[in-house]
């Protein structure tokens, strides 16, 4: 029988002998799975002869018995010592204690896989090894390891806070250094904080506490939302959560990776704004085109109507249906006039404005103008800078707001109040507000209108300055889209801060002046009987206005020359300048507009009488920028009261 194959033993009653026993212990060991080998000790453990080597150190090792059989360990496996196993063996010889030594294997300088030795003595001069492959092993081991380090590097330098809580009772069991930071705490404060002190204790969809979102994650697996969370100190901030349900060493865990939205929140509101002004500014745009278009047709309307009524007896039964037309045309002017304040093109009749003076003027109109029950507060501050404005337009934003406010307390007992006051402001400041599009730092005087109504949330907050939008049921009208208008037409920038329940404040500023920045303004007087002599160049690009404006002013003595636009008006102009007395010309106008017709004919003549007419007038058109020659502007639609007396004026400048 082959002494490497396993062979049955039966049993004996009586003692075995050494014979059998040795046979027996050889068959055990060739029918272990693990190699084994024997070494007998020579040269006093300077040297290890095998002296057995059994199938399973074979298959392991790749080498037959009968190579390996009287052979030094150190002849047929030159790396035991490299491996530290041959110090191993002498040891076990010299102590006679037994030896667990983990080797690696390599192979072209490499690890690729892994021993377990137990080196034991077995006699006076002779010790063995069992050894096994533990390759596998050490390789998960390895695998988990390296895991771990991902995992904890992941969880270490990470950005965002994480959390790592027990899923079942929520109790907090980690935290990264990221949390540390974000919530302004200590490793041991965070362990030692009930998980629901680090929150305001609601989120956009759910008024559920920390623990109860952890709950709900551990049953659905993941849970993603927005949450108000709150620093050591206090402070409020968003956040996005991201929960997830894992095990951990068969144990049930929630990771809560939360994520500061501060930043985030700030660069949203920004380009909300951007969109707002952008969104307003385009509507701006599209009112103001509407408003010059359609003061030209009121124009010719107004005008034909005002000549009808000149020639036509005061006994006529049609003069009263006139009389009508022209009523509902001022009507539709005024509604002209609107749009033009929300497009911030509106003519302005400026002055210096004292604004605490300007208000407690109104008091009596603003107490008429609200309900009964609502009580005016006034708190003006004195001594404020003057400023340049139109204070009929600057009566009609607050008269709006302060009506807006009694109207949101909806007919119950509240307050409504004015304060004024003055501030510097920087440009941080002026970025911080919802409109400041043309505003520059500087002094500013403003006034505040505050209410303790209804307020508004963020969808009506958003939409309130659009023409035509209202939250009233029987709202109607441009009223916060004009008010906007003006503060844009006077350069001037606002504010709007409200909540539901809370009440509402606007803050509306201007910027202020030097005294002398403004020219003195004249009085207005009227002559009906007066009329002109001389030869007026019309220039518009309207054909109905052309019509009409030429009849009203052969009415007032003159005789008319007209154009269509500024390149043939200079044309005209080079051709007839000695008998022209004065033009009178539109300022938006196709190929040549306006003012560029303007300084043309300052070319040709300095001398030039020229009164610019228009729908609207863009503020940075001052009298100081286009220069002496300009002797005035007509806003459209005009009459011939109006046009009367600005010629009046221009000529006799002249003269």
């Amino acid at each position: 029988m082959n002494e490497n194959e396993i062979t049955t033993v039966p049993s004996s009653d009586s003692g075995d002998t050494q014979a059998e026993i040795t046979r027996r212990l050889k068959n055990l060991v060739n029918a272990m799975p693990s190699g084994t080998a024997t070494y007998v000790v020579v040269r006093d453990g300077e040297d290890f002869v095998f002296t057995g080597f059994n199938p399973a150190a074979e298959s392991i090792e790749k080498i037959s018995r009968d190579k390996v059989i009287g052979r030094s360990v150190r002849e047929v496996f030159p790396a035991v010592e490299k491996f530290g196993l041959f110090a191993v063996f002498q040891d076990v010889h010299r102590t006679g204690e037994l030896r667990n030594h983990p080797v690696s294997q390599y192979k072209d300088g490499r690890v690729n896989g892994w021993r377990e030795n137990i080196v034991f003595p077995i006699g006076e001069n002779e010790i063995a090894t069992i050894y096994r492959d533990a390759t596998s092993e050490k390789m998960a081991e390895e695998a988990l390891r390296l895991s771990e380090e991902k995992y904890r590097a992941i969880f270490s330098c990470s950005s965002d806070a994480i959390f790592v809580h027990d899923a079942t009772t929520g109790r907090l069991l980690e935290v990264n250094e990221a949390m540390l930071r974000m919530f302004g705490c200590t490793y041991d404060e965070a362990m030692t904080t009930d998980p629901n002190d680090f929150s305001e204790g609601t989120s956009p969809n759910s008024s559920a506490d920390s623990v109860s979102w952890i709950a709900k994650a551990r049953d659905t697996g993941k849970e993603s939302f927005e949450w108000r969370s709150r620093r050591k100190d206090g402070t409020l901030f968003w956040t996005e959560v991201n929960l997830t349900y894992t095990e951990i060493g068969g144990e049930g865990r929630v990771i809560a990776v939360v994520r500061d939205l501060t930043e985030k929140k700030k660069q949203q509101e920004l380009s909300d704004h951007v969109q707002q002004v952008q969104k307003l500014e385009s509507l701006g745009v599209l009112a103001g085109g509407i408003a010059h278009d359609f003061n030209n047709i009121l124009m010719t309307i107004l005008g034909n109507t005002e000549l009808a009524l000149f020639e036509l007896s005061p006994l006529s039964p049609a003069r009263n249906n006139l009389q009508d037309i022209e009523s509902s045309s001022r009507k539709a002017a005024d509604l002209c006039r609107q749009l033009l304040a929300y497009s911030g093109k509106g003519r302005f009749v400026n002055e210096h404005v004292d604004l605490s003076e300007l208000i407690g003027e109104m008091t009596n109109m603003l107490q008429m103008s609200i309900a009964k029950k609502t009580t005016l507060k006034l708190d003006l501050a004195e001594d404020l800078p003057p400023m340049v404005a139109d204070p009929t337009q600057i009566r009609q934003v607050l008269m709006n707001l302060v009506i807006n406010g009694s109207e949101a307390l909806e007919n119950r007992d509240g307050l409504v109040s004015i304060s004024t006051g003055a501030m510097q402001c920087d440009p941080g400041y002026l970025d911080s507000l919802d409109f400041a599009a043309d505003s520059e730092p500087g002094v500013y005087c403003y006034f505040e209108v505050t209410d303790n109504g209804c307020g508004m949330d963020k969808e009506p907050l958003s939409r309130i300055f659009e023409p035509f939008y209202t939250t009233k049921f029987t709202g109607r009208g441009l009223g916060m889209a004009a008010v906007l208008g003006i503060v844009r037409g006077h350069r001037g920038a606002l504010k709007v801060h409200s909540e539901p329940g809370k009440g509402t404040t606007f803050k509306i500023l201007f910027p202020t002046t030097n005294i002398g920045e403004l020219p003195p303004r004249t009085a207005n007087g009227e002559n009906r009987d007066w009329t002109g002599t001389g030869r007026i160049l019309l220039v518009d690009d309207e054909p109905g206005v052309l019509q009409v404006t030429s009849s009203m002013l052969k009415k007032l003595g003159f005789e008319v020359l007209t154009a269509s636009n500024g390149k043939e008006a200079l044309e005209i102009y080079r051709r007839e300048q000695a008998e022209i007395t004065g033009v009178i010309m539109d300022l938006t106008m196709p190929q040549m507009d306006g003012t560029e017709a303007f300084r043309e004919l300052r070319r040709i003549n300095d001398d030039v009488i020229v009164i610019l007419a228009s729908g609207y007038n863009q503020q940075e058109l001052s009298q100081a920028e286009l220069g002496k020659g300009l002797a005035g502007f007509l806003q459209k639609p005009y009459q011939m009261s109006a046009l009367r007396l600005i010629l009046k004026k221009a000529l006799a400048a002249e003269e």
